[in-house]
């Protein structure tokens, strides 16, 4: 006689948090008060088990992202990854630019009451969630979570591109919002930001976020520079190529990544891993290059 399989049930996750915070609450709420001032929140990482994690941030009224360096992914950090944004820019102005903040039901975002309150009572926002698999319902997040995603790409040890603490992040963030966005009407927001919401502006490059001029690190000249080191040395990782471009900065380092993913695209460059999140090993394939 087979003995009977035994039915392991799934413990059932805790939905209170969802409570008068789902998506149609949220649609609600926004055309019953007018709501103009908009957060949505969201988190990036490559390896689940060892991070690093990317809280991130959109004010949607100036296409601007934002984003805090987690070693760890829980719901404490996201509460507390938002009260960094709150202290940077101080109650009011917070309470003013993120008057909602809207996010996914990952369980990092479970602990609503903690993100929504400061440790004194006083509300800072209003959190809602969007429905599940539904992250079209933050699709203006999604779409910058691509640009963030040319910088820092999918199945690559973000720390071994120099992803290392909030300080690199910055610079990653910098370049995002520095960048010309078609439907900015060819203004980056930062631009747009300064000129709408100065103060908001202000606060950010305090904390470490930098506007990038055009004309300060050029990609076009940097891929020539990469080429020219791939010639010379044929195969050589990418850590190689960091230390290479070490003396430059981050920001310098970042473009360089940018350009090897260029090179990528062209054919002249080929990358591969021995392993998932290993190091990068860079290939020149001169015979790929036109003449």
């Amino acid at each position: 006689m087979t003995a009977k399989k035994k039915t392991i049930y799934k413990k059932r996750q805790d939905r209170k948090f969802l409570v008068g915070r789902l998506y149609t609450d949220y649609q609600s709420y926004v055309e019953s008060e007018e709501i103009t001032h908009i957060l949505q929140m969201d988190t990036v990482y490559n390896d689940i088990s060892n991070g690093p994690f990317i809280q991130t941030f959109k004010f949607i009224k100036y296409g601007l992202l934002f984003a805090v360096y987690h070693d760890t992914k829980t719901a404490a950090d996201m509460v507390d990854g938002l009260a960094v944004l709150d202290s940077i820019l101080g109650k009011s102005l917070f309470e003013q630019e993120a008057h909602i903040t809207l996010t996914d039901r990952g369980g990092e975002f479970t602990d609503a009451e903690h993100m929504e309150k400061r440790d004194d009572g006083t509300r800072r926002t209003r959190v809602f969630y969007c429905d599940p698999m539904q992250s079209g319902q933050k699709g203006s997040l999604e779409n910058m979570h691509r640009e963030l995603r040319y910088i820092l790409p999918n199945e690559v040890d973000l720390r071994s591109i120099g992803l290392t603490d909030q300080t690199s992040l910055n610079v990653a963030i910098s370049h995002i919002n520095s960048s010309a966005k078609e439907h900015l009407n060819g203004k980056s927001p930062f631009e747009l930001c300064e000129f709408m919401c100065p103060e908001l502006a202000q606060k950010l490059y305090e904390f470490g976020l930098q506007k990038i001029e055009k004309d300060e690190v050029n990609i076009e000249d940097q891929m020539i520079l990469v080429e020219e080191y791939a010639m010379r040395h044929k195969r050589f990782s990418f850590r190689s190529l960091l230390e290479h471009s070490a003396g430059h900065g981050k920001s310098y380092i970042i473009v360089s990544f940018m350009s090897v993913l260029e090179l990528m695209k062209t054919g002249i460059l080929s990358i591969s891993q021995k392993e998932l999140f290993g190091d990068i090993e860079i290939e020149y394939k001169p015979q790929n290059k036109e003449e």
